[in-house]
């Protein structure tokens, strides 16, 4: 029966369309009334008062673009009412989890992690982000996805970015344990040296989370008491995320 009544709907609406298109003209019968014509004033009625057919066109002439927008509002307001439940596919709980577990993991790194393709991952983040759930960072081309709901102040994002490199993560435990230790010294602990070695102790000086002190031409680093707290609180708090 809805289907019929569907029908009927769009007929009517194409039905009027059609007549809308054509011209025509219309003649007050006022201007040229017929000879002995009595004039007689028009008495009003209301809409529910007409004919069915012409009630019915009333409807069919009503603007499609108000039903889209209320397709939006009934949609939006869906998704308003049924937030809580983002949770509830299984991939984008897992996703979710791990950022949680892993402060800092990008987008490589979580399809990694599940088995699911970049595209697919991008789509539950985004979902994720819209609800406020997650945090995300662009940082040298990389999208970082934290825990949102203040889990973490900036500079805990900015050190926890970089304690995701391996090479950043062994240089600042480095710094820790031998204050005033050289860049050689760094490199030769590390087991590294050259460009890559020099990129992650500039990157960490921008960052403010090493400070230098230059003995002629030899420099020697250290990590102020701050930033050493800092790390110590981030890293209890990925301890007990993870």
């Amino acid at each position: 029966m809805s289907r019929r009544l569907l029908f009927i709907f769009f007929f009517m609406v194409a039905f009027v369309t059609s007549v809308a298109a054509s011209p025509y003209m219309i003649s007050s019968g006022h201007e040229n009334p017929p000879v002995g014509a009595v004039p007689v004033t028009p008495t009003p009625i209301s809409l529910f008062e007409l004919p069915l057919w012409i009630f019915l066109l009333q409807v069919a002439c009503f603007p499609l673009e108000s039903v889209a927008a209320l397709k939006i509002w009934v949609i939006g307001g869906y998704r308003r009412i049924f937030g809580s439940n983002v949770l509830g596919n299984t991939l984008r709980k897992e996703i979710f989890e791990r950022i949680c577990s892993e402060p800092g993991i990008h987008l490589h790194e979580v399809a990694r992690r599940t088995g699911a393709t970049l595209s697919t991952i991008r789509y539950h983040c985004a979902i994720l982000e819209r609800s406020h759930m997650i945090r995300v960072m662009e940082e040298k081309g990389f999208r970082r996805f934290f825990q949102n709901g203040g889990a973490y102040s900036r500079d805990e994002l900015d050190l926890l970015s970089c304690l995701r490199s391996k090479t950043s993560s062994e240089i600042l435990r480095i710094v820790m344990v031998r204050p005033e230790i050289s860049r050689q010294e760094i490199a030769d602990a590390i087991g590294k040296s050259g460009p890559s070695i020099t990129w992650h102790m500039k990157r960490l000086e921008e960052k403010g989370l090493l400070s230098i002190r230059r003995e002629g031409r030899l420099v020697r680093y250290r990590i102020d008491e701050p930033t050493s707290l800092l790390l110590a609180r981030t890293m209890a708090k990925t301890e007990v995320a993870g």
